[in-house]
């Protein structure tokens, strides 16, 4: 669309009277100057959403970068943990349990105070991220003040219902060298990913104005 016509379409679309000249137009050429007035106002909207995208982007990025090198330092020294046949076993005795990052702990208990909960609802974010317990029960899990449980025989995560439980089904050996090389991999894989998502950012921003217009079109004439 020229420059001059898409500041004549949004000029229009702010006088009174180019509404009362449209009953007299036909169906085609209402539908023509719904179809631009709809196409610059998901312009306006892409190009506003596409500043704040931009201006946030540089703080996701050191958040996550800062996240990587948390997570390296969580796995205890020496730890094995291997899952045969479906049932999890370890090379020490109890359980393990991998505490919450202070960091995390501080983030969750800021959005929280930002949402205003009332003192009936949960406040306070696990104290533990996981625990390794071959002892313990799925059913321990609310007990246990922990984000994830890996019990002998499966992987128990919280959901809305209250807890899930996910029975192992692939063998597997973890230790703290194959934990640090896959968080190593994913460092350097960053720099690729950033691209991609730049790249893809770009083309949704250069297609959604017209894919937002016609979805708006097609939705108005189905009304």
């Amino acid at each position: 669309m020229p420059s001059h016509t898409f500041f004549r379409t949004f000029w229009n679309s702010l006088q009174p009277k180019q509404y009362a000249e449209l009953r007299k137009r036909t169906l085609g050429s209402a539908m023509w100057y719904l179809g631009r007035l709809l196409f610059c106002m998901a312009l306006l909207a892409t190009i506003g959403g596409g500043i704040a995208a931009y201006l946030v982007w540089p703080t996701v990025e050191t958040f996550v970068e800062d996240q990587l090198q948390e997570f390296p330092k969580l796995y205890p020294d020496g730890l094995t943990v291997t899952i045969k046949d479906g049932e999890l076993s370890m090379n020490r005795a109890g359980a393990i349990r991998i505490q919450t990052p202070e960091k995390w702990a501080a983030f969750f208990a800021q959005e929280q105070e930002d949402e205003d909960m009332t003192d009936t609802e949960e406040k306070v974010f696990p104290s533990f991220l996981l625990v390794i317990d071959p002892s313990s029960k799925a059913e321990d899990y609310a007990s246990l003040n922990t984000l994830a449980l890996a019990t002998k025989t499966s992987f128990v995560l919280r959901d809305d219902n209250g807890y899930r439980v996910m029975p192992y089904k692939q063998d597997m050996e973890m230790t703290k060298e194959k934990y640090l090389q896959f968080w190593t991999d994913v460092d350097q894989m960053l720099p690729t990913l950033s691209s991609v998502i730049h790249v893809g950012f770009f083309i949704a921003l250069l297609l959604a104005p017209f894919v937002i217009a016609a979805g708006s079109l097609m939705i108005w004439m189905l009304i």
